[in-house]
């Protein structure tokens, strides 16, 4: 069960990995030389508790070769290695959304299907990405985005990503094994929810609560709920446990907290856990005022990160001929539903140019990228 230290931009992050087979002692060990690396780095690092099978694509991300666990303790620690995708257990992934498109883990039937959205059924070596036709233009994209970052930057090109759309998405005999054979298509729901309405409804259930231990036993106390966070409902004199769901567990801590307090974070972490009756490989991270990461802060409406006020900010221009003149327009406050399929879309972003051709685009309007016009 080792502890992972990684720098990164200036930053720490600490890493605490449990086995699946880890004993409790080996557990509390762990988690006391977590606290001793924490001393020694001044209480600054970012915390993450690890699970096996469950790690965070961050802490995949520190192992170029490829993970592989090892069984049998630390006595046979060279011996029976497994290779990650042996008993590997296939995880769903659901895609939805409109502007801002959101994948989520949900459960690996036949139930979690719909015909309005897209899913990501991540196989280790295979991943697939189903696409219905009912499904969105936008959901397809980042479906496809997302597998293709699955595959090559965390697993650096050990697995193969499968495209399943309109043509084989009903009929591909590997990806309907997992769910009952090709004759389960017939069970698929209709897509139902509108994508706004789903994700504002997924959003109300986010919760933020302020930790209290004085009475010697950590007690929660619901601060917010949904839309409701705001960053200054965070005191800097106090604990708090974001709980984001899918999204896993964070607990924020104030910089006036006392050095027992940091230390106390994930343990806080893992009561919080058991008190909910939360899954045991839910990620719990700890997280230090003003080193937040963008997975804390999305949850917070009104969260401005002061680094990147003064950040270039990217434009997108849209290239027409629909007047019968070449235009050339800047595109204000864009978002994903501004991709226009019958136009070519040019996005500056300073040191790099992007060139987004529509499926619909002209031969003029192709042309006018590709000769500079």
């Amino acid at each position: 069960m080792p502890n992972y230290v990684q720098k990164y931009e200036g930053c720490w992050d600490v890493h605490f990995w449990l086995g699946q087979n880890a004993s409790t002692d080996e557990v509390g060990v762990a988690a006391i030389k977590t606290v001793e690396i924490d001393d020694s780095l001044g209480g600054l690092p970012t915390q993450h508790r690890e699970i096996q099978n469950h790690e965070s694509p961050l802490f995949l991300s520190y192992f170029t070769d490829g993970i592989r666990y090892v069984s049998g303790g630390y006595e046979s620690g060279y011996h029976h290695v497994e290779d990650q995708f042996k008993n590997w257990k296939p995880h769903l992934f659901h895609c939805k959304g409109k502007r801002n498109v959101r994948s989520s883990e949900v459960e690996c039937d036949v139930k979690s299907l719909n015909l309005g959205d897209v899913f990501i059924l991540d196989l280790g070596k295979d991943i697939y990405v189903w696409m219905p036709p009912d499904s969105g233009r936008l959901e397809r994209i980042k479906g496809m985005a997302r597998a293709k970052n699955i595959a090559d930057v965390e697993r650096l090109g050990a697995s193969t990503v499968h495209i399943l759309d309109d043509v084989e998405w009903n009929n591909d005999p590997t990806f309907w094994s997992y769910f009952g054979g090709v004759s389960a298509v017939k069970q698929v729901k209709k897509g139902q929810d509108d994508d706004d309405n789903y994700w504002k409804r997924l959003t109300e259930q986010i919760t933020l609560w302020k930790v209290s231990d004085a009475s010697g036993a950590a007690k929660v106390t619901l601060v917010a709920q949904g839309e409701d966070l705001r960053k200054d409902q965070l005191d800097s004199n106090d604990a708090f446990i974001l709980d984001a769901l899918n999204g896993g567990i964070f607990v924020w801590i104030g910089k006036g907290c006392t050095l027992e307090e940091r230390s106390k974070a994930l343990i806080w972490g893992e009561n919080y856990l058991k008190q909910h009756h939360l899954p045991r490989w839910t990620q719990v991270t700890r997280v230090l005022e003003s080193a937040e990461s963008t997975q804390f802060t999305q949850w917070f409406r009104d969260w401005v990160d002061e680094k990147k006020k003064n950040v270039f900010e990217p434009l997108l221009f849209q290239v027409s001929d629909e007047s019968g003149l070449l235009r050339v327009e800047q595109i204000a406050n864009f978002t994903q539903e501004d991709l226009d399929g019958d136009d070519v879309m040019i996005l500056d972003a300073l040191n790099l140019i992007y060139v987004w051709v529509g499926a619909n685009a002209t031969h003029r309007e192709e042309g006018s990228v590709e000769h500079g016009e």
